[in-house]
């Protein structure tokens, strides 16, 4: 089979940009027995964006490679996928300190995020507990929430085990990478050329007419000489949808954290807190609204957005303030409009 989706946007802040994205995917599918199915996915990316002046484009930029690319495995109680693919897990809807593999954000529509290479193996058991098993290879570039990048030509592996719990379930991962230290400007050891990350977390959810959920993340980079830096990570969640009109969705979460190095005494902290609120306004129409505050650099994030979907095509229309140093689309004030099109 062949799909596609083409997307185009077109930004207004402190300088206006145009750009133009289509995704062609190939998806092939066939059964051995009656159990055992195995599945194709290949989606590529070519886009073009650029500064609008005059209504003509300038500083025009281009790119074209693979987004996604794997092959799939499948029985009724085991997965395995092997290629170039997204990973994530955790109840966390805005703030996710289990945001270990992918740079998904909220006020994106598409959702659109780098994939990492690698085979991961999900089994599920016949209570609903299932554990997960990766293996990584080939993934340089700065993932997550990370904050060095892993050594090149090196392996990532890790797992993560959920089980069911009354109303609700919960989950426990780690994981464990070889980092490449020069290109961290924080250390402290500088004959030290490459050292070694751990990460552990633990996380929750449970519906007990309101949903709730937390999200903890500990991890270390280490050297030869001991530990390094060290980071903690804490989402706390909950969620409710009033039932006015066609149902308000509303999600609150707060997200807090420390970090520092053991040779030093300082730390840094910090603590956000964030609402979205959404709803129906008609059987195509829908609306979305997200505010986070910073408490410890005082700066307040705000994204509202309306949003039309046909059976083909979509349109969203929204208006966006925060941080000038953010990185992304969403930096500073401005207006967003995205048209997509799919096939």
């Amino acid at each position: 089979e062949l799909h596609g989706q083409a997307s185009l946007w077109g930004t207004i802040s402190d300088e206006e940009t145009l750009g133009l994205r289509y995704m062609p995917e190939i998806r092939m599918f066939w059964a051995k027995g009656d159990e055992t199915t195995f599945d194709v996915s290949v989606i590529a990316q070519a886009m073009t964006w650029g500064g609008i002046d005059d209504l003509s484009l300038y500083g025009d930029t281009m790119e074209a490679e693979l987004y996604r690319c794997w092959f799939r495995r499948m029985t009724p109680q085991t997965e395995v996928r092997f290629g170039l693919q997204k990973i994530n897990f955790g109840p966390a809807k805005i703030m996710r300190s289990l945001r270990w593999f992918d740079q998904t954000d909220i006020r994106d529509p598409l959702q659109i995020t780098p994939g990492v290479r690698g085979i991961l193996v999900r089994h599920y058991f016949l209570n609903n507990a299932n554990f997960w098993l990766w293996l990584l290879y080939g993934n340089e570039d700065v993932k997550g929430l990370e904050i060095v990048p892993t050594s090149d030509h090196s392996t990532e592996a890790g797992g993560r085990f959920q089980y069911p719990v009354p109303r609700g379930e919960m989950g426990v991962s780690m994981h464990h990478r070889r980092v490449d230290l020069d290109k961290w400007p924080r250390r402290h050891s500088p004959e030290q050329h490459t050292g070694w990350e751990e990460r552990y977390a633990l996380d929750g959810s449970w519906d007990i007419g309101i949903g709730l959920w937390f999200e903890g993340v500990y991890s270390q980079i280490r050297s030869a000489g001991g530990t390094e830096y060290w980071q903690e990570f804490l989402t706390l969640g909950m969620d409710y949808t009033l039932p006015i009109v066609f149902g308000i969705h509303v999600i609150f979460e707060e997200w807090v954290g420390s970090s520092g190095l053991d040779s030093c005494s300082t730390r840094q902290d910090f603590n956000i807190s964030a609402i979205s609120v959404s709803t129906s306004l008609s059987m195509v129409d829908s609306f979305s609204g997200l505010a986070a505050y910073s408490w410890d650099e005082s700066y307040v994030t705000a994204y509202v957005s309306w949003q039309r979907n046909f059976d083909h095509w979509a349109s969203v229309v929204g208006l966006f303030s925060s941080p000038e140093n953010e990185f992304g689309m969403y930096h500073g004030e401005g207006f967003h409009l995205l048209i997509t099109v799919n096939h």
